[in-house]
């Protein structure tokens, strides 16, 4: 009898380790794709800062510059620099 009771907890001790495995191996599976998905909208969200910070220096740059055509366009047709200066 007290064989058949240490097989018995074996056996239930494997079905807990059975059970958790499975646990274990779903929420590696749930982190492993939300790692997937943090690394992809991190990237996406470094390219566009990255974009927008070219995209600013350029506007900035051209709204001290003269000859600028971008500049120009930002400042309006009825602006003029040579005022300025007195």
């Amino acid at each position: 009898s007290s064989f058949q009771r240490i097989w018995n907890n074996m056996e239930a001790a494997q079905r807990y380790q059975n059970i958790f495995k499975m646990f274990e191996m779903h929420d590696r599976v749930v982190i492993e794709n939300s790692f997937d998905r943090v690394n992809f909208w991190s990237i996406i969200n470094s390219t566009l800062m990255f974009i927008v910070t070219i995209i600013q220096v350029i506007t900035i740059r051209s709204l001290f510059e003269n000859k600028s055509a971008y500049g120009k366009f930002l400042r309006g047709k009825n602006t003029d620099t040579t005022n300025f200066i007195r």
